[in-house]
């Protein structure tokens, strides 16, 4: 069983937050931006990266938020995975270029969305409206 981590960003601006709205041929759904991490490169490195790959954009990093740890076994592409995914507090920076207005979903809707991890969804809303929340989250814990 191999380890991969993802390094993800939460970026709220005027009470709205950033995602990415993903289509597949099975379903809809909206996620946090962010990837997986490389070889030899930091978690912060790799929120920054993504997020310029992803939106374009530069992110600066605040604080980390959540850690997600799932093992499956069962992944398709994967059949033996342990995943640990970090999900940081971001802030676009200041000379960065600006996001497209319809990346940013207001937070007072995001309960109605398909969002992605689902286990997240609740924690995330808690986050955003400043309600207790698990840091850890596991499909075993």
């Amino acid at each position: 069983m191999r380890v991969r981590s993802l390094a993800k960003a939460i970026i709220v601006k005027n009470d709205k937050i950033l995602l990415t709205k993903v289509k597949s041929n099975l379903e809809e759904f909206y996620e946090l931006p962010g990837g997986m991490k490389e070889y030899n490169e930091t978690l912060v490195e790799a929120v920054v990266r993504e997020c310029i790959e992803e939106k374009g954009i530069l992110v600066e990093i605040s604080d980390l938020i959540f850690v997600r740890e799932v093992i499956e076994e069962t992944d398709i592409l994967d059949p033996e995975i342990h995943q640990i995914e970090y999900y940081f507090a971001c802030n676009i920076a200041k000379k960065s270029l600006d996001v497209k207005p319809d990346c940013f979903i207001p937070i007072k809707d995001i309960g109605n969305l398909n969002i992605f991890p689902e286990e997240l969804k609740d924690h995330l809303i808690n986050y955003l409206v400043k309600q207790p929340y698990k840091v850890y989250l596991s499909d075993t814990y």
